[in-house]
Order: structure tokens, then sequence, then C-alpha cells
């Protein structure tokens, strides 16, 4: 499958909506649910599955995985990094935080340094850690919270999924934006990225995995 470039995708993503009426919610459920399956495959001991979600869609597509290892009666907990401020009223990620929220899913909130030593015990003890932080739309260096906590996975994790593009990676060079997160597998939608092409962005991703979100194949 050919690679593309993050500015690709989000055209992509709003010609799916735009053209197409397909809404973000929709495609939302696709990736999570994808991803979901995925880690499933590598948590097989079903052990706590530690989601680290960001703002924005990539911590919705982490939602959505919360809420679909939940089915399969695996344990999990989700932080929110920076709380729901990034969550826009009536958006796909809001939906999903507020079904997260009414199904009871354990869900913590990293506001600073007073909540490290939890976070990082959490990460500790995961059977399986799903970066949900940081997506392709990431252009500058990796601020705090997320650079203490990307060094904390890397550090202490076992096994890691990165949602869509590991946290940190610029998508189009493969380059870490002065940290990023080192993944067991990667679970990427619609199409690879072009960074991921580039040995520095293969050692970032690991096994990279496609997961199919319903765009028209004409689009691609």
């Amino acid at each position: 499958m050919k690679a593309r470039s993050a500015a690709d995708i989000k055209e992509i993503d709003r010609r799916c909506v735009a053209d197409y009426r397909i809404p973000s919610l929709l495609l939302m459920e696709h990736a999570g649910k994808g991803a979901a399956a995925l880690a499933r495959e590598m948590n097989p001991a079903r052990r706590m599955t530690v989601i680290i979600a960001g703002k924005g869609n990539n911590g919705g597509d982490g939602l959505v995985v919360a809420r679909w290892l939940k089915f399969a009666s695996i344990p999990v907990k989700v932080w929110l990094v920076d709380g729901a401020s990034g969550y826009g009223k009536n958006s796909a990620p809001w939906y999903n935080l507020q079904i997260v929220k009414y199904m009871g899913i354990p869900l913590a909130h990293f506001m600073g340094e007073a909540q490290s030593a939890e976070l990082k015990k959490d990460i500790r003890n995961a059977g399986l850690v799903v970066d949900a932080m940081l997506g392709t739309g990431l252009s500058g260096d990796v601020r705090e919270p997320y650079a203490g906590i990307i060094s904390a996975i890397n550090e202490l994790a076992g096994e890691v999924l990165a949602i869509d593009v590991p946290s940190g990676l610029n998508a189009d060079t493969g380059e870490p934006l002065g940290v990023a997160v080192k993944a067991s597998k990667t679970a990427t939608f619609a199409a690879p990225k072009l960074g991921f092409e580039t040995e520095q962005g293969r050692e970032y991703c690991g096994e990279i995995v496609v997961v199919d979100i319903g765009v028209p194949p004409e689009l691609m």
C-alpha cells in the first residue's frame, strides 16, 4: 500500500466527511475497533491494558479501544493527559469520553507531577500500554507533560501499541520531535505514513499494521 503524507491523510479525512458524508464518529469507531483487535493479540495473558490518551482525535481513538477491550472483559484503565480540556463538546472524542464514563471504565486525569508516580506504576505493571497521545498533526518538539510521559513509557513499559503514529514521531520524516514513543507495534489508519519508510521511522514504529477505517477506495 502506498505511503501517504500527513497532509494527504488530513485531506482524505476531510473528504470522507464533506464529500461522502461519513461522520468522524464512524471513522473513529472503525479505527479504535481495529486497534483494539490488535491490542487483544498483543496481550494474550489479558493483563491490565493502560491507555494514555491525549487531546483530539488520537485520544478519541484510544477511548474507542478502551470500550472494545472492556467488551472483551480485558481490564483497562485510561489516563487522560491534561484532563478533557481538548475534547470539544459534541465532537467525536467527546462522545467517546462520555461512553467511557458511563461504562464505568477507570479514568484518571494526568494534570502534572502530582500524578507522575501513579502513572509510572501503572505503566510498569501493565500487560500492554496503548499510546494514544499525539497524532500526525504534531509539528514542533514535544512539550511537557507529554515529553516526560513518553520517556516513562520508553523506560518502563513492556509491550506498547501506538495509535496511528508513535507519539512524538514526525509522520512525514520518521524523525523524533525531541522524543518519541518506541512502540512494539503501530496500528496506523487508512495507509502507512511516509516517515514509516525510513530506517529511523521503522525503529520507532515496530511492526506496522494498517487498519481499514472505511475510507472509500477512490479516495486512496
